[in-house]
Protein backbone atom coordinates (compact mmCIF):
# COMPACT_ATOMS: atom_id res chain seq x y z
CA UNK A 1 0.00 0.00 0.00
CA UNK A 2 2.98 2.33 0.87
CA UNK A 3 4.85 1.60 -2.62
CA UNK A 4 1.10 2.39 -3.78
CA UNK A 5 0.86 5.76 -2.41
CA UNK A 6 4.24 6.73 -3.26
CA UNK A 7 4.49 5.62 -7.10
CA UNK A 8 0.99 7.87 -7.09
CA UNK A 9 2.83 11.18 -5.36
CA UNK A 10 5.57 11.00 -8.76
CA UNK A 11 2.71 10.69 -11.23
CA UNK A 12 1.66 14.01 -12.74
CA UNK A 13 -1.39 12.90 -13.55
CA UNK A 14 -2.79 11.95 -10.23
CA UNK A 15 -1.84 15.79 -9.19
CA UNK A 16 -3.85 17.01 -12.19
CA UNK A 17 -6.78 14.90 -11.35
CA UNK A 18 -6.09 16.09 -7.68
CA UNK A 19 -5.92 20.07 -8.49
CA UNK A 20 -9.17 19.35 -10.88
CA UNK A 21 -11.54 17.71 -8.41
CA UNK A 22 -10.24 20.95 -6.11
CA UNK A 23 -11.41 23.37 -8.46
CA UNK A 24 -14.53 21.83 -9.37
CA UNK A 25 -15.82 20.62 -6.48
CA UNK A 26 -17.09 23.83 -4.31
CA UNK A 27 -18.87 25.20 -8.14
CA UNK A 28 -20.80 21.48 -7.78
CA UNK A 29 -22.24 21.67 -4.14
CA UNK A 30 -23.82 25.16 -4.80
CA UNK A 31 -24.53 24.91 -8.62
CA UNK A 32 -28.47 25.31 -8.78
CA UNK A 33 -30.13 21.76 -9.07
CA UNK A 34 -33.27 22.00 -12.11
CA UNK A 35 -35.61 21.26 -9.82
CA UNK A 36 -34.71 24.91 -8.35
CA UNK A 37 -34.84 26.38 -12.04
CA UNK A 38 -38.31 25.18 -12.74
CA UNK A 39 -41.43 26.89 -11.99
CA UNK A 40 -43.97 23.61 -11.28
CA UNK A 41 -47.06 24.65 -12.41
CA UNK A 42 -49.76 23.16 -11.56
CA UNK A 43 -52.88 25.32 -12.90
CA UNK A 44 -52.99 28.32 -14.94
CA UNK A 45 -55.73 31.07 -15.85
CA UNK A 46 -56.42 33.12 -18.72
CA UNK A 47 -58.24 36.56 -19.33
CA UNK A 48 -58.78 39.06 -21.53
CA UNK A 49 -59.20 43.02 -21.23
CA UNK A 50 -59.92 44.53 -24.97
CA UNK A 51 -59.53 47.79 -23.58
CA UNK A 52 -55.80 47.90 -23.05
CA UNK A 53 -53.55 47.94 -25.68
CA UNK A 54 -53.04 45.14 -27.70
CA UNK A 55 -49.57 43.94 -26.65
CA UNK A 56 -51.07 43.80 -22.79
CA UNK A 57 -54.68 42.49 -23.53
CA UNK A 58 -54.17 38.89 -22.71
CA UNK A 59 -53.60 38.59 -18.43
CA UNK A 60 -52.22 35.03 -17.77
CA UNK A 61 -51.75 33.65 -13.85
CA UNK A 62 -50.15 30.98 -13.06
CA UNK A 63 -50.05 28.83 -9.72
CA UNK A 64 -46.91 26.99 -9.31
CA UNK A 65 -45.46 24.46 -6.38
CA UNK A 66 -42.36 26.10 -4.58
CA UNK A 67 -41.27 23.42 -1.94
CA UNK A 68 -39.44 25.15 1.54
CA UNK A 69 -36.94 22.72 0.62
CA UNK A 70 -36.00 19.04 -1.23
CA UNK A 71 -36.49 17.27 1.77
CA UNK A 72 -39.78 19.08 3.15
CA UNK A 73 -42.82 17.88 2.66
CA UNK A 74 -44.42 21.17 3.03
CA UNK A 75 -44.93 23.26 0.21
CA UNK A 76 -45.83 26.68 -0.79
CA UNK A 77 -48.28 27.71 -3.43
CA UNK A 78 -47.42 31.11 -5.13
CA UNK A 79 -49.48 32.85 -8.39
CA UNK A 80 -47.84 35.20 -10.72
CA UNK A 81 -49.52 37.10 -12.99
CA UNK A 82 -48.19 38.63 -16.57
CA UNK A 83 -49.57 40.83 -19.46
CA UNK A 84 -49.09 40.10 -23.33
CA UNK A 85 -50.27 39.74 -26.44
CA UNK A 86 -50.18 36.30 -26.63
CA UNK A 87 -49.66 33.05 -24.52
CA UNK A 88 -45.87 32.86 -25.37
CA UNK A 89 -45.25 36.60 -24.25
CA UNK A 90 -47.23 35.94 -21.46
CA UNK A 91 -44.91 33.09 -20.46
CA UNK A 92 -41.89 34.55 -20.93
CA UNK A 93 -42.47 37.96 -18.86
CA UNK A 94 -43.53 35.64 -16.13
CA UNK A 95 -40.29 33.37 -16.54
CA UNK A 96 -38.21 36.78 -16.46
CA UNK A 97 -40.04 37.74 -13.17
CA UNK A 98 -39.70 34.49 -11.21
CA UNK A 99 -35.97 33.56 -13.00
CA UNK A 100 -37.39 29.88 -13.23
CA UNK A 101 -38.55 27.99 -16.63
CA UNK A 102 -42.35 27.62 -16.79
CA UNK A 103 -42.74 23.49 -16.50
CA UNK A 104 -46.26 22.65 -17.38
CA UNK A 105 -45.92 19.19 -17.03
CA UNK A 106 -48.24 19.07 -13.78
CA UNK A 107 -50.96 21.08 -14.90
CA UNK A 108 -54.23 19.59 -14.31
CA UNK A 109 -56.42 23.14 -14.31
CA UNK A 110 -56.76 25.47 -16.95
CA UNK A 111 -59.20 28.47 -16.06
CA UNK A 112 -60.83 30.81 -18.47
CA UNK A 113 -62.69 33.77 -17.81
CA UNK A 114 -66.34 34.73 -19.39
CA UNK A 115 -64.49 37.07 -21.70
CA UNK A 116 -62.34 34.40 -22.98
CA UNK A 117 -65.00 32.20 -23.46
CA UNK A 118 -66.84 34.56 -25.19
CA UNK A 119 -64.22 35.81 -27.98
CA UNK A 120 -63.51 32.15 -28.96
CA UNK A 121 -61.44 30.09 -26.62
CA UNK A 122 -59.73 28.03 -28.81
CA UNK A 123 -57.21 30.92 -29.91
CA UNK A 124 -56.04 31.45 -26.11
CA UNK A 125 -55.87 27.50 -25.50
CA UNK A 126 -53.90 26.56 -29.12
CA UNK A 127 -50.55 27.50 -27.32
CA UNK A 128 -51.79 24.39 -24.65
CA UNK A 129 -52.60 22.31 -27.64
CA UNK A 130 -48.81 22.32 -29.41
CA UNK A 131 -46.42 22.62 -26.73
CA UNK A 132 -44.71 19.27 -25.65
CA UNK A 133 -44.07 21.21 -22.01
CA UNK A 134 -47.98 19.96 -21.13
CA UNK A 135 -47.88 16.03 -20.72
CA UNK A 136 -51.23 15.76 -18.61
CA UNK A 137 -54.50 16.30 -20.31
CA UNK A 138 -55.78 19.29 -18.33
CA UNK A 139 -59.48 20.22 -17.05
CA UNK A 140 -60.84 23.43 -18.80
CA UNK A 141 -63.13 25.69 -16.32
CA UNK A 142 -64.90 28.42 -17.14
CA UNK A 143 -64.30 32.03 -13.93
CA UNK A 144 -65.46 35.56 -14.02
CA UNK A 145 -61.94 36.21 -12.42
CA UNK A 146 -59.63 33.16 -12.91
CA UNK A 147 -56.88 35.53 -11.06
CA UNK A 148 -59.05 35.09 -8.04
CA UNK A 149 -59.59 31.94 -8.24
CA UNK A 150 -56.36 30.75 -8.45
CA UNK A 151 -55.58 33.19 -5.54
CA UNK A 152 -58.44 31.43 -3.81
CA UNK A 153 -57.10 28.22 -4.21
CA UNK A 154 -53.65 29.12 -2.99
CA UNK A 155 -54.95 30.17 0.10
CA UNK A 156 -56.75 26.97 0.33
CA UNK A 157 -53.99 24.82 -0.65
CA UNK A 158 -51.37 26.28 1.88
CA UNK A 159 -54.37 25.75 4.50
CA UNK A 160 -55.24 22.34 3.39
CA UNK A 161 -58.83 23.48 2.84
CA UNK A 162 -61.60 22.58 0.50
CA UNK A 163 -59.94 23.03 -2.82
CA UNK A 164 -60.70 23.08 -6.10
CA UNK A 165 -59.79 19.74 -6.63
CA UNK A 166 -62.90 18.73 -4.25
CA UNK A 167 -65.44 20.36 -6.38
CA UNK A 168 -64.15 18.74 -9.87
CA UNK A 169 -64.39 15.68 -8.23
CA UNK A 170 -67.60 16.15 -7.22
CA UNK A 171 -68.84 18.10 -10.18
CA UNK A 172 -67.52 15.31 -12.27
CA UNK A 173 -69.93 12.61 -10.74
CA UNK A 174 -72.79 14.66 -9.85
CA UNK A 175 -72.84 17.70 -12.30
CA UNK A 176 -73.62 17.20 -15.59
CA UNK A 177 -70.79 18.02 -17.73
CA UNK A 178 -69.35 16.56 -21.28
CA UNK A 179 -65.89 17.06 -23.04
CA UNK A 180 -63.92 19.26 -20.15
CA UNK A 181 -60.72 18.36 -20.81
CA UNK A 182 -58.48 19.85 -23.07
CA UNK A 183 -58.26 17.44 -25.98
CA UNK A 184 -61.94 16.63 -26.33
CA UNK A 185 -62.32 19.91 -26.34
CA UNK A 186 -59.57 20.63 -29.22
CA UNK A 187 -61.68 18.20 -30.85
CA UNK A 188 -64.70 19.55 -30.60
CA UNK A 189 -64.00 22.54 -31.85
CA UNK A 190 -63.56 20.96 -35.67
CA UNK A 191 -66.97 19.37 -35.38
CA UNK A 192 -69.84 21.57 -36.18
CA UNK A 193 -72.44 19.32 -34.19
CA UNK A 194 -70.66 19.05 -30.86
CA UNK A 195 -71.01 21.39 -28.22
CA UNK A 196 -69.07 20.92 -24.54
CA UNK A 197 -70.44 21.59 -21.41
CA UNK A 198 -67.57 23.52 -18.85
CA UNK A 199 -68.45 23.41 -15.18
CA UNK A 200 -68.42 27.23 -14.01
CA UNK A 201 -66.95 27.79 -10.73
CA UNK A 202 -66.42 31.15 -9.16
CA UNK A 203 -65.38 33.40 -5.93
CA UNK A 204 -66.30 35.52 -3.41
CA UNK A 205 -65.48 37.63 -0.38
CA UNK A 206 -65.70 36.36 2.66
CA UNK A 207 -65.04 37.96 6.37
CA UNK A 208 -62.27 39.77 6.54
CA UNK A 209 -59.13 37.74 8.48
CA UNK A 210 -58.36 39.08 12.13
CA UNK A 211 -54.92 38.79 12.84
CA UNK A 212 -53.05 38.81 16.29
CA UNK A 213 -49.47 39.11 17.78
CA UNK A 214 -47.77 36.24 16.84
CA UNK A 215 -50.36 34.57 14.34
CA UNK A 216 -51.19 36.12 11.18
CA UNK A 217 -53.79 35.07 8.63
CA UNK A 218 -52.76 32.19 6.38
CA UNK A 219 -52.54 34.71 3.28
CA UNK A 220 -49.70 36.47 5.25
CA UNK A 221 -47.57 33.45 6.15
CA UNK A 222 -47.81 32.30 2.35
CA UNK A 223 -47.09 35.63 1.41
CA UNK A 224 -43.72 35.77 3.24
CA UNK A 225 -43.04 32.35 1.32
CA UNK A 226 -43.79 33.84 -1.92
CA UNK A 227 -41.82 37.04 -1.62
CA UNK A 228 -38.86 35.21 -0.07
CA UNK A 229 -39.18 33.10 -3.41
CA UNK A 230 -39.63 35.91 -5.44
CA UNK A 231 -36.67 38.48 -3.87
CA UNK A 232 -34.30 38.62 -6.63
CA UNK A 233 -37.46 40.15 -9.02
CA UNK A 234 -38.67 43.12 -8.25
CA UNK A 235 -41.01 42.71 -10.72
CA UNK A 236 -42.55 39.49 -10.04
CA UNK A 237 -43.49 40.92 -6.55
CA UNK A 238 -45.76 43.73 -7.86
CA UNK A 239 -47.76 41.36 -9.54
CA UNK A 240 -47.83 38.05 -7.52
CA UNK A 241 -50.76 37.77 -5.06
CA UNK A 242 -49.04 38.50 -2.28
CA UNK A 243 -48.08 42.00 -2.75
CA UNK A 244 -51.38 43.11 -2.00
CA UNK A 245 -51.24 41.37 1.26
CA UNK A 246 -50.07 43.75 3.97
CA UNK A 247 -49.52 42.07 7.19
CA UNK A 248 -52.43 43.83 9.62
CA UNK A 249 -51.44 45.31 13.08
CA UNK A 250 -52.31 43.52 16.03
CA UNK A 251 -56.24 43.08 16.41
CA UNK A 252 -57.12 44.56 13.12
CA UNK A 253 -58.78 42.93 10.57
CA UNK A 254 -56.75 41.60 7.65
CA UNK A 255 -57.60 40.88 3.98
CA UNK A 256 -60.75 39.93 2.83
CA UNK A 257 -60.78 36.10 2.19
CA UNK A 258 -61.43 34.75 -1.30
CA UNK A 259 -64.01 31.51 -1.07
CA UNK A 260 -63.91 29.07 -4.17
CA UNK A 261 -68.42 28.76 -5.04
CA UNK A 262 -69.63 25.91 -6.85
CA UNK A 263 -72.28 28.25 -8.75
CA UNK A 264 -74.00 24.59 -9.99
CA UNK A 265 -74.04 26.36 -13.46
CA UNK A 266 -72.45 25.12 -17.00
CA UNK A 267 -71.06 27.11 -19.82
CA UNK A 268 -72.31 25.69 -23.36
CA UNK A 269 -69.53 26.26 -25.60
CA UNK A 270 -70.26 25.51 -29.18
CA UNK A 271 -67.16 25.86 -31.92
CA UNK A 272 -65.10 26.44 -28.94
CA UNK A 273 -67.34 29.81 -28.13
CA UNK A 274 -69.80 30.76 -25.21
CA UNK A 275 -73.27 30.75 -26.13
CA UNK A 276 -75.01 30.24 -23.80
CA UNK A 277 -75.11 29.19 -19.97
CA UNK A 278 -77.30 26.93 -18.06
CA UNK A 279 -78.62 27.55 -14.81
CA UNK A 280 -78.38 25.43 -11.67
CA UNK A 281 -81.75 24.42 -11.79
CA UNK A 282 -81.18 23.48 -15.41
CA UNK A 283 -78.45 21.33 -14.82
CA UNK A 284 -80.31 19.83 -12.17
CA UNK A 285 -83.24 18.76 -14.33
CA UNK A 286 -80.07 17.48 -16.98
CA UNK A 287 -78.48 15.28 -13.88
CA UNK A 288 -81.91 13.69 -14.07
CA UNK A 289 -81.93 12.38 -17.85
CA UNK A 290 -77.74 11.81 -18.13
CA UNK A 291 -76.76 8.34 -18.26
CA UNK A 292 -73.95 9.34 -16.54
CA UNK A 293 -75.24 10.57 -13.27
CA UNK A 294 -76.50 8.01 -11.15
CA UNK A 295 -78.34 9.89 -8.27
CA UNK A 296 -80.56 12.83 -8.55
CA UNK A 297 -83.64 14.55 -6.66
CA UNK A 298 -86.58 16.14 -7.41
CA UNK A 299 -89.04 18.87 -5.75
CA UNK A 300 -92.37 19.53 -5.66
CA UNK A 301 -93.93 22.18 -4.52
CA UNK A 302 -96.79 23.28 -2.46
CA UNK A 303 -98.33 19.72 -2.41
CA UNK A 304 -101.11 18.63 -0.34
CA UNK A 305 -102.91 15.26 0.91
CA UNK A 306 -104.99 14.13 3.32
CA UNK A 307 -102.46 14.87 6.35
CA UNK A 308 -100.71 17.68 4.92
CA UNK A 309 -101.44 20.89 2.81
CA UNK A 310 -99.01 23.22 0.96
CA UNK A 311 -95.79 21.33 1.78
CA UNK A 312 -92.78 21.23 -0.16
CA UNK A 313 -91.60 17.00 -0.59
CA UNK A 314 -88.34 16.80 -1.65
CA UNK A 315 -87.98 13.37 -3.36
CA UNK A 316 -84.17 11.73 -4.02
CA UNK A 317 -83.60 9.66 -6.53
CA UNK A 318 -81.49 6.45 -6.06
CA UNK A 319 -79.77 4.00 -8.43
CA UNK A 320 -81.19 5.84 -11.31
CA UNK A 321 -80.91 4.41 -14.50
CA UNK A 322 -81.39 6.37 -17.94
CA UNK A 323 -81.35 4.86 -21.73
CA UNK A 324 -81.97 6.24 -25.01
CA UNK A 325 -83.67 5.42 -28.28
CA UNK A 326 -82.94 6.72 -31.61
CA UNK A 327 -85.38 6.16 -34.21
CA UNK A 328 -87.55 7.61 -37.13
CA UNK A 329 -90.91 7.08 -37.29
CA UNK A 330 -92.91 8.84 -40.68
CA UNK A 331 -89.21 10.55 -41.71
CA UNK A 332 -88.93 12.21 -38.37
CA UNK A 333 -86.23 11.06 -35.66
CA UNK A 334 -87.59 10.90 -32.77
CA UNK A 335 -85.60 10.47 -29.30
CA UNK A 336 -86.81 8.81 -26.69
CA UNK A 337 -85.17 8.52 -23.14
CA UNK A 338 -86.64 5.91 -20.86
CA UNK A 339 -85.65 7.02 -17.48
CA UNK A 340 -85.63 4.19 -14.30
CA UNK A 341 -84.88 4.49 -10.29
CA UNK A 342 -85.73 3.99 -7.01
CA UNK A 343 -87.38 7.06 -5.27
CA UNK A 344 -87.24 7.95 -1.45
CA UNK A 345 -88.99 10.88 0.30
CA UNK A 346 -85.91 12.78 2.38
CA UNK A 347 -87.62 15.81 3.32
CA UNK A 348 -91.32 17.74 3.87
CA UNK A 349 -90.86 21.45 4.48
CA UNK A 350 -94.96 22.61 5.79
CA UNK A 351 -95.66 25.43 7.84
CA UNK A 352 -97.60 23.25 10.28
CA UNK A 353 -96.49 19.39 11.13
CA UNK A 354 -98.79 16.68 12.54
CA UNK A 355 -98.48 12.97 13.83
CA UNK A 356 -100.27 11.88 10.33
CA UNK A 357 -97.88 13.91 8.34
CA UNK A 358 -94.73 12.91 10.37
CA UNK A 359 -95.84 9.17 9.60
CA UNK A 360 -95.71 9.87 5.74
CA UNK A 361 -91.74 9.65 6.12
CA UNK A 362 -91.82 6.08 7.14
CA UNK A 363 -94.64 4.82 4.99
CA UNK A 364 -94.44 3.78 0.95
CA UNK A 365 -94.98 6.70 -1.15
CA UNK A 366 -98.35 6.57 -2.76
CA UNK A 367 -99.76 6.08 -6.12
CA UNK A 368 -100.80 9.20 -6.35
CA UNK A 369 -98.00 11.17 -5.54
CA UNK A 370 -95.72 8.77 -7.70
CA UNK A 371 -97.86 10.09 -10.62
CA UNK A 372 -97.14 13.77 -9.97
CA UNK A 373 -93.65 12.90 -9.28
CA UNK A 374 -93.81 11.71 -13.07
CA UNK A 375 -95.47 14.62 -14.36
CA UNK A 376 -92.91 16.74 -12.65
CA UNK A 377 -90.15 14.68 -14.19
CA UNK A 378 -91.48 15.16 -17.24
CA UNK A 379 -92.61 18.52 -17.18
CA UNK A 380 -88.91 19.47 -16.33
CA UNK A 381 -87.66 17.51 -19.76
CA UNK A 382 -90.10 19.60 -21.71
CA UNK A 383 -88.73 22.47 -20.06
CA UNK A 384 -85.56 21.26 -20.76
CA UNK A 385 -85.88 20.36 -24.16
CA UNK A 386 -87.99 23.45 -25.70
CA UNK A 387 -85.03 25.80 -23.89
CA UNK A 388 -82.81 23.31 -26.11
CA UNK A 389 -85.20 23.98 -29.03
CA UNK A 390 -84.77 27.67 -28.79
CA UNK A 391 -81.23 28.07 -28.67
CA UNK A 392 -80.15 25.23 -30.86
CA UNK A 393 -78.57 23.20 -28.37
CA UNK A 394 -77.85 19.75 -28.78
CA UNK A 395 -77.83 18.37 -25.22
CA UNK A 396 -77.60 14.73 -25.89
CA UNK A 397 -75.40 14.75 -28.98
CA UNK A 398 -78.56 13.69 -31.04
CA UNK A 399 -76.86 14.96 -34.17
CA UNK A 400 -73.91 12.50 -34.55
CA UNK A 401 -75.79 9.78 -33.23
CA UNK A 402 -78.08 10.38 -35.82
CA UNK A 403 -75.73 10.48 -38.85
CA UNK A 404 -73.76 7.52 -37.50
CA UNK A 405 -77.12 5.34 -36.74
CA UNK A 406 -79.01 6.42 -39.60
CA UNK A 407 -77.00 7.98 -41.95
CA UNK A 408 -79.14 7.84 -45.48
CA UNK A 409 -82.54 8.60 -43.19
CA UNK A 410 -80.88 11.49 -41.34
CA UNK A 411 -79.54 13.39 -44.68
CA UNK A 412 -83.17 13.15 -46.15
CA UNK A 413 -84.61 14.48 -43.23
CA UNK A 414 -82.42 17.79 -43.11
CA UNK A 415 -83.47 18.21 -46.94
CA UNK A 416 -86.89 18.72 -45.74
CA UNK A 417 -86.41 21.35 -42.79
CA UNK A 418 -85.82 24.28 -43.07
CA UNK A 419 -83.15 25.12 -41.12
CA UNK A 420 -81.02 22.40 -41.30
CA UNK A 421 -78.46 24.48 -38.82
CA UNK A 422 -81.12 23.63 -36.26
CA UNK A 423 -81.94 20.13 -36.43
CA UNK A 424 -83.14 19.46 -33.12
CA UNK A 425 -86.23 21.78 -33.76
CA UNK A 426 -88.36 19.49 -35.82
CA UNK A 427 -87.45 16.57 -33.98
CA UNK A 428 -89.69 14.78 -31.52
CA UNK A 429 -88.94 13.98 -28.58
CA UNK A 430 -90.53 11.43 -25.76
CA UNK A 431 -90.13 10.40 -22.30
CA UNK A 432 -90.93 7.18 -19.86
CA UNK A 433 -90.31 7.34 -16.14
CA UNK A 434 -90.59 4.72 -13.82
CA UNK A 435 -90.21 4.79 -10.10
CA UNK A 436 -90.11 2.20 -7.64
CA UNK A 437 -90.82 2.93 -3.87
CA UNK A 438 -87.46 2.50 -2.30
CA UNK A 439 -88.95 1.23 1.27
Amino acid sequence: MIKVLSKLRQNKIFYTILILILIMFPSAIYKTSEGERTAIVVMVGLDVDDTRPKSEQLELSIMYLAPQSTSDINKSYTVVTALGENVSDCLSSLEAKTGKRAGLSHCALIIISDTVAQNGAMQYLDFFTRTNNLSTNSLLVVSETPKELLQAQQEESNSLSISLQNILDYNQNHQFTLDIDLESFHAQYFDEASTSFLPIINVKSGDAQESGEGGGSSNNESGANSNSSNANSPDASSESTTSDQTTSSSGAKGPAKLEIVNSGEVAVMQRGTMTHKMSQSQVEAMNLFSDQIKKGSITINNYSSHSINNADFVVELTQKSVSYSYFFADSRPVFRVSLNAKCKLSEIAAHYYSIDSISIVDTQITDSFRNVLIDKIAENYTNLINWAKSNNIDLFGLTKQYYRLYSEDWTNYLSTIPDTKNPIDDMLFLIDVKLIDNG
